[in-house]
């Protein structure tokens, strides 16, 4: 895939929240929101930008766009952006959702990896902490067989060894209750449950780690459950023929 020059990209790194989107947005005949400027304002990170996040994105898709086009800054696309967007530190949850919701209706590559770090969209959602866009894709036949895939920039770690390395206990919730795999070994040889919740510093952290513990130990009894439970409906079947 061929990507945009780096000469197209426009910096907006010096804006601050004085910069008055609602003109940029209300001109978007005379000044058209491309990609190249809609990426070159997301990588600002601005809360201006936050706030006007589903508006933006929603008028740049108006025009004909490669939807599936990276930011070459960040190695980032549309389907990664909308996944760090959808963290639950910024409170836009619902916002991104319906963001995601059109990207997926407009036919969006949902395997994409990141160009530099090769992130898939459930390493974002563990490393930020996105439940709500988490449990979204997880209804995505393509993004269930990401389940378990891992990335190198990362030791080789799953999407649930980061979402436990980053106690981000909803995405954990939910990575658990699609399949995700908590034996899998790292580079360093850790495993999600185990080895990758880190050691806290504060009371809060200590709280969030001992609710991430409980959690992954519930979710193993039930699978211990539903395994004893199938293993007696066979032999019960195996007894009455």
């Amino acid at each position: 895939m061929q990507h945009l020059s780096l000469n197209n990209f426009i910096d907006y790194s010096s804006i601050d929240d004085s910069i008055n989107l609602e003109d940029f947005i209300s001109n978007k005949n005379d000044n058209p929101i491309t990609l190249t400027k809609l990426f070159a304002l997301l990588r600002t990170g601005n809360s201006i930008v936050h706030k006007n996040f589903t508006k933006l994105v929603s008028l740049t898709l108006e025009n004909e766009v490669n939807i599936d086009e990276f930011d070459v800054i960040t190695g980032m696309n549309l389907l990664h952006f909308t996944c760090k967007y959808g963290a639950k530190q910024f409170g836009h949850e619902k916002e991104a959702i319906q963001v995601m919701n059109l990207l997926i209706e407009k036919g969006i590559n949902l395997t994409a990896q990141c160009l530099w770090i090769k992130m898939n969209c459930l390493h974002y959602c563990a490393f930020f902490d996105s439940p709500s866009i988490c449990e979204l894709l997880l209804r995505q036949s393509k993004v269930l067989k990401l389940l378990n895939q891992t990335c190198a920039s990362f030791k080789n770690g799953t999407p649930l060894h980061l979402a436990c390395s980053a106690l981000s206990q909803s995405t954990v919730q939910f990575l658990l209750q699609a399949g995700a795999n908590k034996e899998i070994l790292d580079d360093q040889q850790r495993t999600p449950a185990v080895d990758c919740i880190p050691k806290s510093n504060t009371q809060e952290q200590q709280d969030m780690s001992d609710k991430l513990l409980v959690l992954l130990r519930n979710q193993e009894s039930k699978q211990q459950q539903q395994s004893s439970l199938i293993d007696s409906i066979i032999s019960s079947k195996q007894h009455s023929i």
